[in-house]
């Protein structure tokens, strides 16, 4: 007499393959799943590290200039400053940061002859893309103000601010997840 299977034998062992075949896939799918998200993360982070590097050397880089024109212009959105910049052709460079709030991305203005206005620009680029905020406040040594204004007539006239404090969000490219940085950049030239 043969041995052999019986039909409910084998249909057990069939929903045991399947439960276990079901259960791996779910847990590769995880993995997968969590990967991606990791690597997404990962990606924001270079990205803030990169725009928080650039804009903390331009930043603190900020000159009070000898001429007649303002030294820099502020608002939470926005700030315009005079650069010495080791890297630039020219010996002063006006730079601006603000946001292009409908295509979210970050935006670095550059002209290379300054002309004091914050106005006009040689060069308007991208700096980063995916970011849906922007902010800066000012400090004068005792507090942090939202505008700043270096103008011959403005309220903080021929004054360079002691600090900026940055703050942005940056998404990812699904626009799902958010996240946020900050950081406090000294400007040099204001505490001489």
């Amino acid at each position: 007499m043969k041995k052999a299977f019986t039909l409910i034998e084998i249909l057990v062992a069939m929903a045991i393959m399947v439960i276990v075949i079901g259960s791996t896939l779910a847990i590769f799918r995880t993995s997968a799943t969590s990967w991606r998200k990791g690597e997404r993360r990962a990606q924001r982070y270079q990205q803030a590290r990169f725009i928080l590097e650039m804009m903390s050397r331009e930043i603190s880089s900020a000159f009070p200039t000898f001429s007649a024109g303002p030294y820099c212009l502020g608002t939470t959105e926005k700030f315009y400053f005079i650069s010495a910049l080791a890297d630039a052709p020219a010996s002063l460079v006006e730079l601006g940061y603000w946001l292009d709030e409908d295509v979210q991305e970050l935006m670095r203005s550059y002209e290379s002859s300054p002309d004091y206005d914050f106005s006009t620009f040689d060069i308007e680029e991208v700096l980063s893309e995916n970011v849906s905020a922007l902010s800066f406040e000012y400090s004068d040594g005792d507090a942090w103000q939202e505008t700043w204004d270096s103008r011959p007539q403005g309220a903080q006239a021929g004054v360079l601010p002691k600090a900026l404090r940055v703050g942005f969000e940056i998404q990812d490219e699904k626009g799902t997840a958010t996240e946020s940085f900050s950081t406090v950049i000294t400007i040099a030239a204001a505490a001489e």
